[in-house]
């Protein structure tokens, strides 16, 4: 307020005041925990060759090393088998593409950047694709992929 008296202002000082404003800080800090991870993630320490300014220096000299996964469900797993060889042979992947279910395990790489928790979710993945309910829906049965697209 323009004009107002010190009168008006309380003393940051009342303990009244305090423990009214802390009150109000556990209640918002309460309702945000609902929202925060329980157990968070530790994130995972890269190699040197696989930090963003040795990627950054061989995409300058023309270097870079790219991955294309292919596509077809039944052979999706097969792909984090293909990155674990390049990452045991400390290949670094700079970029990285894919078609259907080469994308999605891309993607994941991408995403997470280490296999344990890629392969995790493509576990997951695979299990809610693979149901029995969804097995016995399906009406048709595909060669390569591993599902229909429905």
């Amino acid at each position: 307020m323009i004009g107002a008296t010190p009168e008006h202002h309380r003393d940051v000082t009342d303990p009244a005041a305090v423990v009214a404003l802390r009150k109000i800080a556990a209640r918002v800090e309460h309702q945000i925990s609902k929202y925060k991870k329980t157990n968070p993630r530790p994130i995972p320490q890269r190699t040197p060759a696989l930090s963003d300014f040795a990627r950054l220096a061989r995409r300058l000299c023309g270097r870079s090393i790219g991955v294309v996964l292919g596509g077809g469900g039944a052979r999706g797993i097969s792909h984090i088998g293909v990155l674990r060889a390049l990452s045991e042979r400390n290949i670094p992947v700079d970029m990285i593409g894919g078609t259907s279910i080469g994308a999605f395990i891309g993607g994941l790489f991408a995403k997470e950047g280490d296999l344990v928790s890629t392969f995790g979710r493509a576990k997951r993945f695979s299990g809610r694709m693979s149901t029995l309910w969804r097995i016995l829906t399906d009406l048709t049965y595909p060669v390569v992929a591993y599902t229909t697209g429905e």
